[in-house]
């Protein structure tokens, strides 16, 4: 797990296999340029001996903004900060890689962060945990607009001197929107729930253009969520469909896919796989690594808390671990698994808030994550 992890189409190479995850944590200013909290809880992770480090996922479209406090990279009066987080990141170790996660939200947009009506790839309600939303689907020419600054968002990321960047196209988020057969209707070329190629053109359409902008020295990668179930959106995700664009996403060019398993183990055999292939089932995340090209980096996350299951990924060829609640309450979590093979994860929440604090996670972050994972402990 210390040997350097090499990108071979684009030539760059993360220095281990660890990589802190892409968190929503709401510690950016209103307008989307970067705040000091924000970078003060990257820079720490950094010297936690990550050998890549993720951004939160950053919209591309004011329209597209989630939360309060979320980190935009739609206009060039946000380029500034990345270059700042490049600069105090690169202090620590110039061998880190700065990989910001470029997303749109969606149907998921806060209406109360946005102008006009949540978007989508339908015209659709969304039933969330405060009520219900009304989204409107894009248009034909709303979607090429949508895809071109996804597109400019790479760019702008590449020019502040990020090592690449990270495509979300998980999570109930935009890109997942068009994927799922049941929610995209659409009867044009990016939709229909009979035909995988429409709904996954979109994600195929960003994945070249940004290969194309950013050239063969960027690393760009794609994020997917593959089963079905996701409790805030209920898409029916399939794992099978999921393979098949991550195979196609290959062929455009992208340099990796990361799985995310959310809380499972990264042992985890998905039903569909368990009730058609029984005991010759493999792990999901073993799945794609078998099916993708050797040149393709395949990562995951979800349930790493110790060494062991970082080796258990490597053992199944899965290149890089992700970490995302392991990377809050112990953010050197590379640099112990490395002195020790044994080591396991012992700061798990509920948190304090003084001891998040002492890991430099702010105060919206600790808000956050006490709303909406219930992680922070209360005062007795």
């Amino acid at each position: 797990m210390d040997q350097p992890v090499r990108f071979p189409r684009s030539g760059k190479v993360s220095k281990n296999a660890f990589a802190v995850a892409s968190l929503t944590n709401c510690q950016s200013n209103p307008d989307g340029t970067l705040h000091d909290n924000e970078l003060h809880w990257l820079v720490r992770r950094a010297k936690g001996g990550y050998g890549i480090v993720n951004t939160c996922c950053v919209h591309v479209q004011a329209n597209g903004k989630g939360w309060e406090g979320e980190l935009g990279c739609f206009s060039d009066d946000q380029l500034p900060g990345y270059e700042r987080l490049v600069k105090a990141i690169k202090e620590v170790d110039a061998d880190t890689l700065i990989i910001p996660q470029v997303f749109h939200a969606g149907m998921r947009a806060d209406e109360h962060l946005i102008e006009g009506m949540p978007r989508s790839a339908v015209d659709t309600e969304y039933h969330h945990r405060a009520g219900v939303r009304k989204c409107s689907g894009l248009t034909e020419e709303e979607v090429e607009t949508l895809i071109e600054d996804f597109i400019k968002a790479c760019k702008r990321c590449q020019d502040a001197g990020c090592d690449g960047v990270e495509l979300h196209g998980a999570h109930g988020y935009i890109l997942t929107q068009f994927l799922c057969p049941s929610l995209n209707q659409r009867t044009d070329q990016w939709g229909g729930s009979e035909s995988l190629e429409n709904r996954a053109r979109i994600y195929r359409r960003i994945a070249q253009g940004a290969r194309q902008a950013c050239g063969k020295d960027f690393i760009i990668g794609m994020r997917l969520s593959p089963e079905p179930g996701y409790e805030k959106a209920g898409w029916n995700m399939d794992p099978d469909e999921n393979v098949q664009v991550a195979k196609w996403l290959a062929e455009d060019g992208i340099d990796y896919i990361s799985v995310s398993l959310f809380g499972h183990s990264p042992s985890h055999i998905t039903p569909k796989h368990k009730e058609s292939k029984g005991e010759a089932a493999k792990p999901l995340v073993q799945v794609f690594r078998e099916e993708l090209p050797k040149d393709v980096v395949v990562m995951c996350c979800g349930g790493i808390k110790s060494a062991a299951d970082v080796q258990t990924l490597l053992d199944m060829g899965v290149d890089m671990a992700v970490t995302g609640q392991t990377a809050i309450g112990t953010p050197d979590f590379p640099q112990k698994c490395l002195a020790d093979p044994n080591f396991t994860v012992t700061d798990l929440p509920p948190w304090t808030p003084e001891f998040l604090a002492s890991v430099d996670v702010s105060p919206p972050f600790v808000d956050f994550l006490d709303a909406a994972f219930r992680w922070v402990k209360k005062e007795e």
